[in-house]
C-alpha cells in the first residue's frame, strides 16, 4: 500500500514539474530559444554566375608597375560567328518595357524624355554560361539620354544636348537599338597604387574603364554628394556582386573613403561640406588620390579651365581606355579601344553643386562635369588583401 502511495506521489510530482516548465514565465535570459536568427542576404548575393568559392587572382609586373588580375566582368564584344550562334539560343525571348522575359532591367537613375515624363524600362541584360565561359547579353530599345536630371531643371526641348546621346555614343560605335550584343566575362586588371609591406594589403585601381553610367541623380538630389550618389550604390550593390564571387568579396577589405575638402585638393571646397566619409568595399577614386605623387601621378596644376575647378597637366599614368562593354553603355570617346582614351568619374565634387570632377579624355586632365551625364567611364578603386595561394 505504501509503495503504491509513493508511486502516486512521484507521478503527481512529475506532472507538476512538466506543468511548471510549460507555464514558466521566469527570467527570459534563462530560456533557450532554439529558433535561429534570420539571416538577411543582400538581394544580389547570388547573382554572380561563377561558383561562390571560385577565385581569379594573378600578379604581373609591366614596365616596373605592378598589376593584379582579380574578379571578372563583361569586357570584350563577342565577334566569333560560331560562339554567337551558340549564344543566340539564350536570347530567343527578347525583353520589353512590358515584359522583361527573364532578362534583368538595367538600373538607370530617374530618366526623363524630352516631354519630361519618366521613361519606361528600356535597357536589359542577361548573364549565361556557355561552353565553360561566361557571357553577358545587352539589349536596349532606346538610346540613353545625355543628362536625365537636367531636363527637370532646364528646357530640354530647346537644348539638343539634353536629348538622347546614344546615337553619338552608342550607335556610332556599332551598338544599335533592338539588337542583342554579347560580351565575354574576362579577368579585371588592376594597377597596384600602394602596397602595405607588413600586411600585404594593396590599394588597386582598375586599369580600364569597365562600365559607363551616371554619377547620380534621384529626381531631387541636385547636390554632388558622393555618399548619396547612384554610382556609389552601383559599385557596392551591383558591380561588387556581379564581378566577384563570395570568396573574392571576402578578399576585399571594407574601408573608410574620405570625401572632405582635402580629398578634392581644395580644403575650402564648400561643396564637400556636409559630405560624410563612406565605408565601402568599392569606390571611385578621389581627385587627391588621382593626383598623388606617391601613386605615380603628376600633381602639377595648370590654368583653371573655368575659374572654379582645380585642373592638372596631362599625365599618361592617369589615362584609361574603355572596354567594349563600356562603349556599349555610352562611354564617351571610346570609339577605338586600341588607342583612344576616355573620360572617367572621380568621387570628388567640383566647383559648384551641379558638377563632379572627372579625368578628361586623351588630355588626361581633370575638369568638372554635370553629375547626371552618362558619358563618363567608371574605373573603381578598392583595397585587396595580400597575395593569395
Amino acid at each position: 500500500m505504501m509503495k503504491k502511495f509513493i508511486s502516486i506521489l512521484l507521478l503527481l510530482a512529475t506532472l507538476l514539474s512538466c506543468f511548471m516548465i510549460a507555464c514558466d514565465n521566469g527570467n527570459p535570459d534563462d530560456v533557450v530559444d532554439e529558433e535561429q536568427e534570420e539571416v538577411i542576404e543582400h538581394p544580389n548575393e547570388n547573382v554572380c554566375i561563377r561558383g561562390a568559392e571560385d577565385v581569379v587572382y594573378s600578379v604581373e609586373t609591366v614596365d616596373g608597375r605592378k598589376y593584379i588580375n582579380f574578379g571578372m566582368y563583361p569586357q570584350t564584344k563577342v565577334e566569333d560567328p560560331a560562339i554567337l550562334v551558340g549564344l543566340s539560343a539564350y536570347a530567343t525571348n527578347l525583353p520589353s518595357s512590358m515584359n522583361a522575359n527573364g532578362w534583368t532591367v538595367q538600373k538607370i537613375p530617374n530618366e526623363y524624355g524630352v516631354n519630361l515624363n519618366a521613361k519606361s524600362d528600356y535597357s536589359f541584360y542577361k548573364d549565361v554560361v556557355y561552353e565553360g565561359a561566361y557571357y553577358r547579353a545587352m539589349y536596349f530599345t532606346e538610346y540613353r539620354i545625355y543628362n536625365p536630371g537636367s531636363v527637370t531643371i532646364w528646357d530640354s526641348v530647346a537644348k539638343d544636348w539634353y536629348k538622347p546621346w546614344g546615337p553619338t555614343c552608342q550607335l556610332t560605335k556599332g551598338y544599335a537599338k533592338e539588337t542583342v550584343f554579347w560580351f565575354k566575362y574576362e579577368p579585371i586588371k588592376w594597377e597596384v597604387l600602394q602596397e602595405n609591406k607588413s600586411t600585404g594589403e594593396m590599394f588597386v585601381f582598375s586599369d580600364l574603364c569597365i562600365d559607363s553610367n551616371y554619377w547620380g541623380y534621384d529626381g531631387t538630389n541636385i547636390i554632388n554628394n558622393y555618399e548619396k550618389s547612384s554610382v556609389r550604390a552601383f559599385l557596392n550593390d551591383d558591380f561588387l556582386y556581379y564581378a566577384f564571387t563570395k570568396a573574392e568579396r571576402e578578399m576585399i577589405n571594407q574601408k573608410v573613403y574620405r570625401n572632405d575638402g582635402a580629398s578634392t585638393c581644395m580644403a575650402s571646397n564648400t561643396n564637400a561640406v556636409g559630405v560624410n566619409n563612406t565605408n565601402d568595399k568599392v569606390a571611385l577614386i578621389s581627385l587627391e588620390e588621382v593626383t598623388r605623387q606617391i601613386y605615380g601621378f603628376d600633381n602639377t596644376l595648370r590654368e583653371m579651365s573655368n575659374g572654379s575647378s582645380q585642373c592638372f597637366v596631362a599625365d599618361v599614368n592617369r589615362q584609361k581606355k574603355g572596354t567594349d562593354y563600356a562603349n556599349c553603355q555610352g562611354n564617351y570617346k571610346a570609339n577605338d579601344k586600341d588607342w583612344m582614351v576616355v573620360n572617367y568619374w572621380t568621387r570628388s565634387p567640383g566647383g559648384n553643386q551641379k558638377t563632379v570632377v572627372y579625368v578628361g579624355g586623351n588630355e588626361g586632365v581633370t575638369d568638372d562635369s554635370q553629375y547626371a551625364s552618362c558619358l563618363m567611364g567608371i574605373a573603381p578603386v578598392m583595397y585587396v588583401k595580400g597575395a593569395q595561394a
